[in-house]
């Protein structure tokens, strides 16, 4: 197969792409299909009409059809399949979660449909992290359009900043559960893993990707993700340290800010040193 070196433009185009990672682009782009149904199934033909046929928006919005979508979210709104193309879709009101999809059966070996969680009835709101990964979506839309200087910063930051203290209100109250997310793993349980993952010898297949693994994120203080990407390049010795330099990691993509981090030996503890294994 012939090659051929990008031309300038192309390159500029390419770069200016891998401004945002795949998996952040992936997320933009569900959130941005869950407001195009939304716009197109909206009760308000002036507002319906901002999404034509091909899934594709009347830019730049109007400021007072985005802060009711974030009204719309922020009270937990209807069930939404987030997986169903834009395009072509029907225009009429997403169904209740409890109704049946049309054309599917209703016994229970039907497969089920990929759907937004459903709110608990103890937790009528979406978690902060939700609602500003919608608010980040349609900067990051605006701003792809050349158009950053029309969206209503002000307005949406308003709304967030109350919807923030409005679940913080919820928690004090006993409304809803004090965390949210994953849990920090304590050093108990941090070791109870290494005991099981070393319980059955030490095959080397297992023992890197569990055994090596867990040391390694622990004694980095780094994500999973982060150690997943270590390659040799990024490991040397300094003296009696072993020194592993992250090229980024998710707080600093660019990898401006990014420092050596040195490991030492255990030996009081040698279950949980990453040198003496």
């Amino acid at each position: 197969m012939a090659t051929r070196r990008r031309t300038a433009t192309e390159n500029v185009a390419r770069m200016a792409s891998n401004r945002l990672a795949q998996t952040t682009k992936n997320n933009y782009n569900n959130k941005i299909n869950i407001f195009k149904r939304w716009v197109r199934s909206h009760d308000d033909p002036t507002v319906a009409c901002m999404c034509n046929d091909e899934g594709e928006l009347s830019l730049p919005l109007r400021k007072d059809t985005i802060l009711e979508f974030f009204g719309y979210v922020g009270n937990g709104g209807d069930r939404i399949e987030e997986d169903t193309p834009v395009a072509g879709s029907s225009s009429s009101r997403p169904a209740p979660a409890n109704a049946p999809v049309a054309g599917s059966s209703s016994s229970p070996s039907s497969p089920p449909v990929a759907q937004e969680e459903e709110p608990r009835s103890h937790e009528p709101f979406k978690a902060v992290s939700t609602i500003g990964g919608y608010r980040s979506a349609l900067v990051a839309l605006y701003k792809s359009h050349r158009i950053s200087d029309q969206f209503p910063k002000d307005e949406v930051s308003e709304f967030c900043s109350g919807y923030k203290r409005t679940i913080a209100k919820e928690k004090e109250d006993g409304r809803l559960p004090q965390r949210e997310g994953k849990r920090a793993c304590s050093m108990d349980t941090y070791k109870q893993l290494l005991r099981c993952s070393i319980e059955h010898g030490y095959e080397t297949a297992a023992y890197m990707t569990n055994t090596l693994f867990l040391l390694l994120c622990w004694n980095l203080m780094s994500r999973s993700i982060s150690v997943g990407r270590l390659c040799y390049d990024h490991i040397t010795w300094v003296g009696d340290a072993l020194v592993v330099e992250l090229p980024r990691h998710k707080g600093d993509q660019e990898g401006e800010y990014c420092y050596p981090k040195h490991v030492y030996a255990n030996p009081l503890d040698p279950m949980r040193c990453s040198i003496l294994h």
